[in-house]
């Protein structure tokens, strides 16, 4: 028998829960989370690492959602201009080829990347629904569950204190996720399991209904009543959209998708004459040229990226904070770990060599 709750009579046992005080407001309240102000060295450090998951992406770039052989409307310019027709699977095809390499579905464009607390990336992980046929292989939720297989071993990364040898997990509050897309349900709820200090994402997903926002608000747990013992330390993720601090291509991102959403009904994805064709999917647009040219112009930033706070360093947090990086070697250290995560890893495999 179903359990029903008077809208005046919130399912909660203390009267300071956030699911209290957000009963009876505006789901827009419960939505929405105040623009967090970064300086401008922090700007720069967050796009760092944000330019070079864009560049990560591009680099395995996969256009190809329903094959290579096919009429791409929105994919004319990832072609084989000598073989009309086939389409790159990603960004380092070369036209001169004498034949089209042979290349399978790589997945899709959506991927995260996990950034320690000295500013050390740890690894990255990309959606892979398509390649284990299931739709819960999001980028996000198998980076957290790669980043948990590593927290016992003795391998320096600096996840928060010291991994406990009887403990089954670590908790991952000195760690920032940065992903290409807004985070859905699952992740953002794996992410919250983990206690993931914040998520950057590049991209809105309208899909996915703010519910990173709407976890974080109901978890950041404000202790009113000092005879109240101290609520469950676990928090989700603070959200931030890149244009907090001041990523143009986020914005870019957002249009793009917004266009292709107001116009694949009349101009298909691909020509097959199936429904799916039609479909105002963000998975679809991320597929098309527009999306790979503002990757790309994301890569050329990354590779002439010149810094103006080369010598900021985050203040310390907490009793035993980790010795964060200057912005100049997260910097190096982005380009040595994507010199290694193209030059050395695959897509779906273990891959920090």
């Amino acid at each position: 028998m179903s359990t029903t709750y008077p809208a005046t009579a919130p399912p909660v046992l203390r009267k300071e829960d956030p699911l209290a005080l957000y009963w009876n407001e505006k789901v827009s309240s419960l939505a929405t989370i105040e623009q967090f102000h970064f300086s401008e060295e922090e700007k720069e450090r967050h796009r760092i690492y944000s330019l070079a998951l864009m560049k990560l992406v591009w680099n395995y770039w996969n256009g190809n959602r329903k094959g290579m052989i096919g009429e791409y409307f929105w994919r004319e310019k990832q072609q084989w201009r000598p073989f009309k027709g086939l389409y790159r699977c990603h960004a380092v095809a070369n036209d001169n080829d004498a034949e089209p390499p042979v290349r399978d579905y790589l997945g899709h464009n959506i991927a995260a990347l996990a950034v320690d607390g000295d500013g050390d990336i740890i690894d990255f992980e990309f959606n892979h629904n398509i390649v284990f046929s299931s739709s819960v292989e999001h980028a996000e939720s198998r980076l957290i569950r790669r980043i948990f297989s590593l927290t016992l071993l003795d391998d320096g990364w600096n996840l928060a204190t010291k991994p406990n040898p009887t403990a089954p997990a670590t908790f991952l509050d000195n760690v920032t996720l940065y992903t290409s897309l807004e985070p859905c349900a699952q992740c953002a709820g794996i992410m919250t399991l983990a206690g993931v200090k914040e998520v950057v994402y590049l991209q809105k997903d309208f899909g996915t209904y703010c519910i990173s926002n709407i976890l974080y608000n109901l978890t950041t747990f404000k202790q009113q009543d000092p005879n109240l013992p101290p609520p469950k330390p676990i928090a989700a993720p603070r959200p931030i959209p890149a244009c907090d601090f001041e990523l143009p291509h986020y914005q870019k991102l957002n249009e793009g998708y917004a266009a292709f959403f107001a116009s694949v009904q009349e101009k298909p994805f691909w020509k097959d004459g199936t429904a799916s064709d039609k479909a105002q999917s963000v998975v679809s647009f991320l597929c098309t040229d527009n999306a790979y040219e503002i990757y790309a112009d994301a890569v050329s930033k990354f590779n002439n990226l010149a810094l103006s706070y080369k010598n900021f360093v985050p203040p310390p947090i907490g009793e035993n904070p980790p010795k964060p990086l200057s912005n100049k070697e997260a910097l190096e250290g982005a380009r040595a770990f994507l010199a290694t995560a193209i030059g050395k890893a695959r897509r779906g495999t273990p891959h920090r060599l």
